[in-house]
């Protein structure tokens, strides 16, 4: 299949018609008949001067191959010599030129300056910020304006800081809309503002912040849901009781992770886990669809990846659950079995509360939908929601 573009050269039909000739020496000549330009007095090259500042430099839109034209020949001082290798790279908007001519010179060219910090933040702050704010703003307005007209909504919360631990000085919180995945609202946070007590206490003020502009824009929320923090609890229950607050099963499913693989590290007779990590994410993700609400069921179901991870897929010892229910496992299906059934110690077990909290999660997750940034952190575990009914 021919994926060239072909055009008819229809002079009715176009703005403008571009001309390829031969290489003469008359194309680098400008034909007065097409355009007329302006220029300037001619003036010896030491008297031309640019402004001091980059940002208030004159820019020109300029075709690849008049550039390519420039570089025929060396441009190093004292030598014409003719251009053997010329290689292009781009970074952005940027076109660096690099050639080698036929003596033996290396000559590099940037199409624009390398600007220092101060001056990038100061291109950022003056042009990039304000057309990203008219446009979030503009989104926003729009995003409301719908969800306005929604009886009830579910949205989900979810923070980011600058840093990992306990010492972010900047952080963002953010709600997302469930039913369309659009982000509703944001604040962004610092710990230098004297209603913020530490690092910690900022996700839970900007669950406060966000949630009080749903409430001045006339938002109806029917369930917001968040993480376990403690925090968040307390703001929910107080300052707005008439919102059922629920848990986000994907923060969850990411502990979980987590406290396998530190307990082991501490313990030799968990290290056959580690190759489960995954399953055992799923399965608790099923456990908590399937459970219908009552936490005796919840918490069977969970205990019966012990069972699982040993090859026994039938016991008696459960009152409520008592068999595996996913379909015959395939040679594909089949991990490495785990020696024996692992003993969990107490410390290890779940915990009452945290069962009693499972029921109230709703399995989605807005983490996975959040700004990423740049740099991911290693510790973090991509956790997706099965697809099938079992591990």
């Amino acid at each position: 299949m021919d994926d060239s573009f072909e055009m008819e050269d229809d002079a009715e039909d176009l703005d403008f018609v571009l001309q390829t000739e031969t290489e003469s020496e008359s194309d680098s000549e400008c034909d007065p008949s097409d355009e007329h330009p302006t220029s300037t007095d001619f003036e010896p090259i030491q008297a031309f001067t640019v402004p001091d500042n980059t940002a208030d430099e004159r820019q020109f839109i300029v075709f690849e191959s008049c550039i390519v034209n420039l570089f025929r020949k060396c441009q190093r001082t004292g030598c014409a010599a003719e251009v053997r290798e010329f290689q292009r790279m781009l970074s952005g908007s940027r076109l660096i030129i690099s050639t080698k001519c036929a003596a033996g010179c290396n000559y590099t060219w940037s199409s624009r300056p390398t600007l220092n910090i101060m001056g990038f933040y100061a291109l950022q702050k003056r042009y990039l910020f304000p057309v990203i704010n008219e446009t979030w703003i503009s989104c926003q307005i729009g995003v409301l304006d719908g969800l306005s007209r929604e009886p009830k909504i579910v949205l989900s919360g979810d923070g980011r800081c600058d840093s990992p631990g306990h010492s972010a000085k900047y952080g963002t919180y953010s709600l997302m809309d469930v039913d369309t995945g659009l982000i509703v609202d944001f604040v962004v946070l610092n710990k230098a503002d004297p209603s913020v007590k530490n690092s910690n206490a900022m996700e839970p003020m900007g669950l406060k912040q966000c949630l009080s502009n749903m409430k001045k824009w006339n938002i109806s929320i029917n369930i917001p849901t968040t993480d376990r923090h403690k925090t968040f609890r307390k703001i929910l229950r107080v300052e707005f009781p008439e919102i059922t607050h629920q848990f986000d099963l994907w923060h969850f499913c990411k502990s979980i992770i987590k406290k396998i693989i530190k307990a082991c590290g501490k313990k030799k007779a968990f290290a056959p886990l580690l190759g489960w990590l995954q399953s055992i994410s799923n399965h608790f993700w099923w456990c908590a669809e399937s459970c219908q609400g009552n936490v005796e069921i919840l918490k069977e179901k969970w205990d019966s990846i012990l069972y699982h991870t040993a090859n026994i897929h039938v016991w008696n010892d459960k009152k409520l659950f008592h068999a595996c229910e996913h379909p015959p496992l395939g040679e594909e299906d089949r991990k490495k079995w785990v020696a024996k059934a692992v003993k969990v110690p107490k410390d290890h077990c779940y915990r009452e509360d945290m069962m009693r909290d499972v029921v109230l999660m709703r399995t989605h997750g807005f983490e996975k939908s959040h700004v990423q940034l740049p740099e991911v952190n290693q510790n973090m575990f991509d956790i997706e929601k099965p697809e099938k009914s079992e591990v």
